[in-house]
């Protein structure tokens, strides 16, 4: 099995690769697929949201690993991006977004070499560079960090790669429990009632949140921000309200109004995907402990784990046990070392190519 392969299985024509935290291997993996799409004749186009692919962290004065483009990909960067870059661009198209480091374009690789990729920083921005290369590629591949997650929305990428890592925790506990919680709210299900979820889009088009009262009745919350939310909701679940739609973050404080035992017994709340839960992990945990339902509007495919068992600060963890940790807690997703070539879906051991 190749990290390529997910890809075909899910008919996918974009990708996010979205990391956990700093130095869990994000950039390995997109490297990783990247030659292999180079050596199945694909032509690939790559982008990132915000910037990334920079020769160090610019926090830790560390080297990072560089993203190594070859003949035939395409790019979306910023011009002043590609000083010191060993890559040889050629422009093709403005996309009409600046940064501080410039306009971005899109390039063609005409010589193999490394690129610091510096893209746009709304979702929308986002979803207009990924509609630009798919028109001419056969593969999208987004970079994207955990401040980043919006490249995971399925409004802007077919897929999703996770990567986690050493970087996370000095214990497997904490790995596992962070890796679980934040792949548990990108996975969240769908409401299957396609009606409602037309319903609860134009509905938000005109508020920031709206409730549907077991009357059938919907009802605007008015709110400039899903901060502050919280309020409003109290004095409201009391009224036979069955579910929340939100068209912004799921907030701590939004979940704390929702543990209503009234609106807990059988109420839900819907946001529009897995990217928009920022919550407290304590406080989710024993949300949905106590019978919390959360659903989406639209549904990530979470396709793969990839795990980097190395961390900056000279610790480590055998690959294979972490993988095997993680694969406890989470058995139906394809868990990968890039590097060590391990792999495993549950107890299964991957033959990796």
């Amino acid at each position: 099995m190749r990290l390529l392969d997910l890809v075909g299985d899910y008919n996918l024509r974009s990708l996010a690769i979205i990391g956990l935290t700093k130095n869990v291997g994000k950039t390995v993996t997109l490297n990783s697929i990247l030659a292999q799409a180079l050596s199945s004749g694909l032509r690939v186009g790559i982008a990132s949201m915000g910037r990334d692919g920079e020769k160090e962290d610019i926090l830790t004065r560390q080297d990072k690993p560089r993203i190594e483009v070859q003949p035939g990909n395409l790019v979306v960067t910023a011009a002043d991006a590609l000083k010191g870059s060993r890559a040889l661009l050629r422009p093709l198209a403005s996309t009409e977004i600046f940064t501080p480091l410039g306009e971005v374009f899109l390039y063609e690789v005409r010589r193999a070499g490394n690129v610091e990729l510096v893209g746009p920083r709304t979702q929308k921005q986002l979803k207009a560079v990924v509609d630009i290369l798919l028109d001419r590629t056969d593969l999208v591949l987004l970079d994207g960090a955990i401040n980043r997650v919006l490249s995971a929305s399925p409004s802007v990428s077919d897929g999703t790669i996770v990567a986690t890592g050493a970087s996370l925790s000095r214990s497997y506990h904490n790995i596992v429990r962070k890796t679980a919680f934040r792949l548990e709210t990108l996975r969240l299900p769908p409401l299957e009632e396609q009606f409602l979820i037309e319903r609860g889009e134009e509905e938000l088009e005109h508020s920031r949140a709206v409730l549907l009262g077991r009357d059938g009745h919907w009802y605007p919350l008015e709110s400039p921000t899903s901060f502050g939310l919280g309020p409003r909701l109290e004095t409201r679940l009391e009224e036979g309200i069955e579910k929340i739609f939100l068209g912004g973050a799921l907030t701590d404080e939004i979940l704390t109004a929702a543990s209503n035992p009234a609106f807990l017994e059988q109420g839900r709340i819907v946001i529009r995907d897995g990217t928009k839960v920022f919550a407290d992990p304590m406080l989710w945990k024993r949300f949905r402990s106590r019978g919390g339902r959360v659903e989406v509007m639209r549904e990530i495919k979470v396709v793969g784990l990839t795990v980097n068992p190395i961390a900056p600060e000279h610790y480590f963890f055998d690959p294979e046990e972490m993988i095997e940790h993680l694969a406890e807690e989470i058995g139906d997703l394809p868990i990968v070392d890039v590097v060590a070539g391990i792999g495993y879906r549950g107890q299964e051991k991957l033959s990796l190519a």
